[in-house]
This record gives C-alpha cells, structure tokens and sequence, in this order.
C-alpha cells in the first residue's frame, strides 16, 4: 500500500479497497445517467446548428478573420477550431460529451476532499450538476471552447493542492471564457477555508501572501484582456456594455421564463413514463440507502449559502451585460455556470426533507431531467433531418439555382429545435451545401427590409456563406415557402410523441418584386 493510500485509510477508516469499489459504484451512477440525459448529442454527430455554419465549409482565412475580428485572446480559438474540423464535426459532440462529464467526475473529487458532504450528498450534487437541463446549447461546435475552458476549470481546481504551476496555467486558460474569472472566487474560497484563513484576520493575511499568485492571477488576466479585446467588424461592442440595470431586467427576464414557459415545456407523460426507471436507477445504484444519512440543519443551511453564492456568481458576469441565460433558442450557452449552484441549492432542500421522502424526491428530479433529455435528443434529429432534407429539396429547384436574393418564410418551425428560427447564415449554409457557391443571400422575411436598405451588406463575407453574392436594389428576390404536413404539429409536449418524426416537406417558389425589400418611404 502507497504512503498516501495509507494516510487517506486512516483519515477515513474506510479499507482503500472499499474505496474503490465505492468509488466505481458512484460513477456507474452518474455515467448511466448522464448517458441517459445528455446522450443525444451523439445521436446527430455531424449535424451542424446555428454559429456553426460560419464554421462548416469555411476556409482557415475566414474562420482566423472572424475570430480575429471577435477579439479573442492570441487568436487560440482559431487554433482550436482548425484542429477540430480538421478531425470532422463529430469530434465536437464526442469530446463535448466526454470533457462535461469529467467536469463531472473532478468536481466528485473536489467536494469529497472539502469534508462537508456525506457521500450520498455529494453524490446528489455531481448527478444533479450533470443532468441538470441547462446549456443545451453546448451541441453547437462553436461552443465548445466553453466545454473546454471549463473542464480545464474544474482540473485546477482539483490541482490546487498538489500540482501548483500546472494550476495556475489551467486556471489561466480557463479565462478564455471570461465569466469563469468571477466564478474563480469559488476554488479560491475553498482552499481559504480548507488551510483555515478564516479563522483571523492575520491567518487570511498570510494566506494571501502564500497563495499571492494566485491571487493575482485573474486581475492579471482582466488586464490582458482589456488591452487586447478589441472586437472590430461586425462583433464592434461585443460585450462592452456593463450595466447594473442589466442585472435587473435579466433577473426578471429569467424568472418570467421559468415560472410561466418552463411549465409548459414539462411532458408529464414522459414523465411518468420515465419515473420508475429514475427510481430503479437510484435503488440499484444503493444511493438511496445513502439518502439515509443524518445531516444537521445548519450544514443544510450551509450547502444552501454555498449554492446560493455558487449560483450568482455563475448568473452575474451575463446579467450585467444583459446577457439572459434562458431555455429558449441558444440563450442558454449563457447557462453554462448555473449547474452547480442549482445543484447544491436544490440538495440543500433534498436533505431538509424527511429521510423517506428524499428517494421519491430525487427520482421525480431525475425523472423531469430524463424528459427534458429524451425530448432534446428527439428535437436534435428531427432539426438536422429536416436541414438536410431541405438541402435535397433546394438541388431539385432551377429557380433556387438561379436566384440572387432569397427570402425563406418556413411554415414548419414546430420542427426546430429549442423553438429556434432558421437565421440568415443558416439559410446561406444550407444553400453553399446545396449548389457549392456563394452567389445567393438568404434571409428571412424579417430581415428584407434591411437587406434591400444595405444595412446587411457586412455579412456578404465567406464565413456567412455569401462572398460571392452581389445586392441589387433593382431586383426583387425569390421567395420559398417550407411547408410541412400540419397534423404532424399535433401532440403533447414538445413532440416526442409525433409520427413520423419529420413529416413530407415541400416547397412552395414565388418571385417577389423589388418594392419588397424596400423600407417605407424610400
């Protein structure tokens, strides 16, 4: 037995080899669920969503420029992406699914070693932090670097201890998502009350000065990052207006949406449906016997405060720039620091109710998480059939072929996931997939108005699919109608329920003339 094996069995009192097997249970657990509710990214492993058409197909150049235009630090984001197309669109949602999941398994570790957590409670917090409903965005590849910067988080965080130089830089490259800077006071209070800094005024001192580096780290970065964040282009003042009114108007925004359209999204069949298996899941696994475990109120209490802490300083950096972390569309890539906090919150709550009762409660969590993944996987593959299916239907049209401008009016938005609608880059996408140029603008008929004013002109760039395309005031456009079978749109919930999935869609061609995309009074 190992030095520090021997040292972890007498400090526990638990043989190294029950501490394994436990070990192995627990993330048996958490790996089967967060198969279940996070799975379906990697049913749909070459779809491309969103951002990401400024990605697929695009030339290293327009891909460096866009991201050079953006701002980011050392131009690291090109690097990463170049590398990850290079492997193919898959290689997002595999190392997607992998890289949260460790976040996963670190985080387990990091809360084991604070001591404040019975097993089964920490058990709960990692379970709940990983199947929790939030950044269902993280499907789009131009999201990864988040994936990324936040495992390299959370690796830091469990190296604060023991491996100081390669903490620092873990940290260091965790900021390239500038939120994680204010989420840093979390490590930071961590090992403060672990080496006893709280204890006086001197003992924090002294930390202070033992840790100084660390202590300057994100200062340092900040400071970096004010003095090469330099957006230009289309990105000119992205994410430069910091407000406390932001944080009002997101906070209400954000809790308009949870307690009147969450509701609404609830499947209470699927639900059902999927009740015992949560329950089984958590019998088999033993933690129910876990469950069991007197806690007294006031650490309760305290896991309460932590989650509560946890969660606004995961909310506020979006709040205060008006970003809305909501379910809706691909609001909520601005989730991505709430799983925690709403985890502890939410186990807090679990372990001040009775001992029986903390089993069903946690099932029903598990059981709504379970919906919420079933629904989204189902929602993923009907949004990316539908896509390539309008691509086969797009080559069939000579018109389509021949047009310049494009405005799409899509009858069939039921089919899209996260109630999002198509955008212009989307449509340019799928037209460059469809005829291999970039001649024609697509827009929706919302965007007509500007198009023909040429307030759109800066997006006629290859990273939009549309560097070959020329605007003619003169000219009208052509206008395509998507239509899809109505009795399909028929069902409960969000349409898992549906058959078959992705009804016939055809498209309906009509030529719109030049005064349709001319604001009034021009």
């Amino acid at each position: 037995m190992s030095r520090a094996h021997a040292i972890n069995e007498l400090a526990t009192g638990v043989p190294q080899q029950v501490q394994a097997q436990r070990s192995w249970h627990d993330a048996l657990l958490l790996g089967v669920a967060y198969t279940l509710v996070q799975g379906g990214i990697l049913l749909v492993p070459g779809a491309v969503f969103w951002d990401d058409w400024l990605l697929f197909r695009s030339s290293p150049q327009a891909i460096s420029e866009m991201f050079r235009d953006a701002g980011a630090l050392f131009n690291a984001v090109t690097y990463l992406h170049l590398g990850m197309l290079a492997l193919g669109m898959w290689s997002y949602k595999v190392l997607t699914f992998v890289l949260w999941f460790g976040s996963g398994l670190l985080l387990d570790r990091i809360l084991q070693r604070t001591g404040l957590f019975p097993r089964g409670a920490r058990l709960a917090v990692v379970l709940l932090f990983l199947v929790l409903p939030f950044n269902a965005a993280r499907v789009a590849a131009i999201n990864f670097p988040s994936t990324l910067t936040c495992f390299f988080f959370f690796l830091a965080w469990q190296l604060l201890d023991t491996r100081r130089i390669a903490a620092l830089l873990l940290f260091a490259l965790s900021f390239f998502t500038p939120s994680l800077l204010m989420f840093y006071a979390l490590p930071m209070l961590d090992l403060a009350w672990r080496q006893g800094a709280f204890g006086s005024f001197a003992a924090m001192l002294r930390f202070a000065a033992r840790r100084l580096d660390f202590m300057l780290l994100p200062f340092a970065f900040f400071g970096l990052r004010l003095l090469t964040f330099d957006p230009s282009g289309t990105y000119a003042g992205y994410q430069s207006h910091y407000s406390l009114d932001n944080v009002r108007n997101a906070l209400k925004v954000q809790w308009l949406e949870f307690s009147l359209d969450m509701p609404l999204r609830l499947d209470l069949l699927l639900i059902a449906v999927l009740l015992p298996v949560a329950w089984l899941l958590l019998q088999r696994s033993g933690w129910s016997a876990l469950a069991q475990a007197p806690v007294g109120r006031r650490r309760a209490l305290a896991w309460l405060v932590l989650g509560v802490l946890a969660f606004v300083l995961g909310g506020f950096p979006y709040w205060v720039l008006g970003l809305l972390p909501l379910f809706a569309e691909w609001y909520s890539r601005h989730q991505l620091l709430l799983p925690l906090g709403t985890a502890l919150v939410l186990v807090s709550l679990l372990w001040m109710l009775p001992r029986g009762v903390r089993t069903a409660a946690m099932s029903a969590l598990l059981a709504v998480c379970l919906s919420f993944g079933a629904v989204h996987a189902y929602a993923l593959w009907v949004d990316w059939h539908k896509q390539m299916k309008l691509v086969e239907l797009f080559q069939r049209e000579p018109q389509l072929r021949a047009a310049s401008a494009v405005v799409f009016v899509d009858r069939s938005t039921y089919l899209n996931a996260l109630d999002r609608q198509y955008r212009f880059y989307d449509w340019g996408g799928l037209m460059e997939m469809a005829f291999g140029d970039q001649t024609r603008f697509g827009m929706n008929a919302s965007d007509a108005k500007a198009y023909g004013a040429g307030r759109m002109d800066a997006y006629l760039q290859r990273q939009y699919k549309a560097s070959g395309h020329r605007r003619d005031p003169q000219a009208g456009a052509l206008q395509v109608e998507i239509l899809a079978e109505p009795a399909a749109a028929t069902g409960p919930g969000y349409g898992i329920w549906r058959w078959p999935p992705l009804p016939p869609l055809q498209l309906r061609l009509s030529q719109l003339p030049p005064q349709a995309l001319r604001a009034e009074g021009s």
